[in-house]
């Protein structure tokens, strides 16, 4: 696995602020870890998606398993816009398209859940 994914990968950056956005229960709280997350998927998108891929997916022309384990973080991104109102950024149009594209595949379309799932899921976080 390039180096650089290692930076990118999901778990240290990425879920970590996003759950503690999630979980922030004042103003004070939420607005940096706003800012941060959302600095996360343009770091993610210039990083990653920009300087590993010259194909739709994380590591080219077809899925890969880093493709299919950011999938089921970015599909909990709902809890994200219904409570803190973060959406994948403008200028994040190579994950724009890599996240629909990964929301027409088969598979995922068999195994996704629904919008309401996960913004039931984060109620509590959330509160």
């Amino acid at each position: 696995m390039p180096k650089a994914w290692v930076r990118l990968s999901c778990n240290p950056r990425f879920v970590e602020d996003n759950y503690a956005l999630l979980s922030a229960k004042t103003e004070d709280e939420q607005v940096p870890l706003c800012y941060k997350v959302i600095a996360n998927l343009r770091y993610m998108e210039n990083e990653g998606m920009v300087k590993l891929s010259d194909g739709p997916y994380w590591l080219g022309a077809d899925t890969s398993l880093v493709d299919l384990t950011c999938y089921l973080f970015f599909e909990r991104m709902v809890a994200l816009k219904h409570y803190r109102g973060v959406v994948i950024p403008e200028g994040c149009e190579r994950t724009h398209v890599w996240f629909a594209l990964m929301t027409e595949r088969p598979s995922t379309k068999s195994t996704m859940n629904d919008e309401a799932y996960d913004i039931e899921r984060y109620a509590r976080s959330a509160a």
